[in-house]
């Protein structure tokens, strides 16, 4: 029996293979539901979307101060329920910050947003508060090991996020037909999965003072709300400020065009690549516990075979794209194709680097991550601003863009395999000293 074979009896990895199924399964859905969005709103509106929930994206992330993230770790279910209404009031508190933070961009014209109207600042703070409510209670079901419980929200949501648009085109046409689609969809997911959570809120009504009690909290648990937190948002930011960018310095119909390009082109990440990391993880920890010498090899070995199957998947898309793209998306997106074309490069490295990243957290070295998130966070912003003071043009700034990330995602892979190098090393000589001790 193969090793992956082997891991992927273990009761760990099947719960994954149900939370895997059930995205795969919603994206599916969202994928298929493109070429009838595609001809109800136009390039222009998938912009002004796309400078949406860029902004709920990154938002999102600091939603619950990270404090999500502590609850499958906490030591009792008690500490675990605590973390869960501490992290429900940090995503009332954010999202409505958020929606004042968004106000003031609106207002100063700020990176493309003042093309929004004023009234996507309600809009904002709900949506951030609904995907609060959905990752403070996903995390809490998660620790109670209800796996199906958050699959069939996952999907539920992603089935919502489908079909709402669609139906809210009829309505609200142009970017809010696709924003209100957006968090009906959020909704029907977060409904589901916090309804069996409700009766934890209930401490809310018997504490005085739960805000010092909140406080308190977020003070202890600093390593998530002080040290986790500013690299969370960094990460998202840089992901995600992209399209904001291109609305507001080449226009709003080029950002929708890259926004559901981008899209496409990631969905094979979300489908195989966080499946494969899973395995990664998991196969990465036992070797680096029982053969610390052969996780260099096992990292080489991996990475060669997820660039087969980049290269499998993303260079029939660099051939095909101009025949496919048309045909799907109709004759309004006459950009889209060159776009896929252009991103190539980088969806290769991505696709070797993202599941490689998970060794970082076996050899207990997340931070090192940060080197990318720079690298993005500082050179997109610029290589867009200079291309827009040269006059380059949309599709040839997009080229240098991909090749700016491609450099960043290979230097993600080579810091954690220089970090996975220095740990093995590290973990095989330690016996040899001991013994010359």
């Amino acid at each position: 029996m193969s090793v992956l074979t082997r891991l992927m009896h273990r009761p760990a990895l099947r719960a994954v293979g149900v939370l895997a199924g059930a995205t795969g399964l919603g994206q599916l859905a969202i994928l298929a539901s493109l070429p009838l969005l595609t001809r109800l709103y136009d390039p222009a509106a998938f912009g002004l979307f796309g400078l949406l929930t860029g902004f709920v994206g990154v938002a999102t992330v600091g939603a619950c101060l990270c404090l999500d993230i502590a609850i499958v770790g906490s030591s009792s279910d008690q500490a675990a329920d605590e973390l869960f209404v501490a992290a429900v009031i940090s995503a009332a508190a954010v999202s409505a910050m958020s929606g004042l933070i968004m106000g003031v961009m609106i207002l100063n014209h700020w990176i493309g947003f003042g093309q929004l109207s004023f009234w996507s600042v309600p809009l904002v703070s709900i949506m951030v508060l609904s995907n609060g409510l959905y990752l403070a209670s996903r995390y809490r079901t998660l620790r109670d090991n209800h796996f199906e419980h958050i699959a069939r929200a996952s999907l539920k949501q992603s089935l919502g996020r489908a079909i709402a648009p669609i139906l809210w085109s009829a309505v609200a046409p142009g970017w809010g037909g696709l924003a209100l689609g957006e968090l009906t969809g959020r909704g029907i997911g977060v409904g589901g999965l916090i309804r069996p959570l409700l009766p934890k809120l209930a401490v809310l009504r018997m504490k005085a003072n739960w805000v010092s009690a909140w406080w308190a909290i977020a003070r202890r648990e600093r390593r998530y709300t002080a040290a986790m937190l500013p690299l969370a948002l960094i990460d998202a930011a840089a992901s995600l400020m992209i399209a904001p960018l291109f609305a507001a310095r080449y226009g709003a119909k080029e950002a929708g065009e890259y926004f559901l390009v981008a899209m496409i082109l990631v969905a094979p990440s979300a489908l195989i690549g966080t499946a494969v990391a899973d395995v990664i993880h998991t196969r990465g920890a036992a070797l680096r516990l029982n053969a610390p010498s052969e996780l260099p090899r096992f990292t080489r070995k991996v990475a060669l075979a997820l660039l087969a199957a980049g290269c499998a998947i993303y260079l029939p898309v660099l051939i095909l794209a101009p025949l496919v793209f048309p045909f799907v998306l109709g004759n309004s997106w006459d950009l889209a194709a060159h776009i896929a074309q252009a991103m190539t490069p980088f969806m290769i490295v991505a696709f070797v680097a993202s599941p490689i990243s998970r060794l970082l957290a076996v050899v207990n070295k997340p931070q090192l991550k940060v080197w990318s998130d720079l690298v993005r966070v500082v050179g997109v912003p610029l290589l867009i601003e200079i291309c827009t003071q040269h006059a380059v043009p949309f599709m040839d700034a997009m080229a240098y863009l991909s090749w700016l990330l491609a450099m960043a995602y290979l230097i993600y892979f080579l810091v954690v395999y220089r970090a996975v190098e220095q740990d093995s090393m590290s973990k095989t000589n330690t016996p040899q000293e001991q013994i010359c001790r």
